[in-house]
């Protein structure tokens, strides 16, 4: 998924700087879970306005933005099974 910093990096950095384990792990399920507890707000604060934007696109409009979504989930699993 994309991620302010990629996962990858983070834990070599503080592997580097020396955190610890359980230090670690704890931060980054705290960090993850204000991120994602965020969007689900932002999403629940903004949903009719969204709604009313999707509602007034065209059915060709839509279709081209989900399949851009649907392109973009398919390249980051790829890069992901190349890593």
């Amino acid at each position: 998924m994309m991620t302010p910093a990629p996962v990858q990096i983070t834990s070599f950095a503080a592997g580097v700087a020396g955190v610890g384990t359980w230090a670690f792990l704890g931060a980054s399920a705290l960090g993850r879970t204000i991120r994602y507890f965020a969007m689900a707000i932002l999403v629940f604060a903004f949903r009719p306005r969204i709604m009313a934007w999707w509602r007034t696109r065209s059915r060709r409009t839509k279709r081209v933005g989900l399949a851009i979504v649907a392109a973009a989930f398919v390249l980051a699993l790829i890069a992901a099974l190349m890593v």
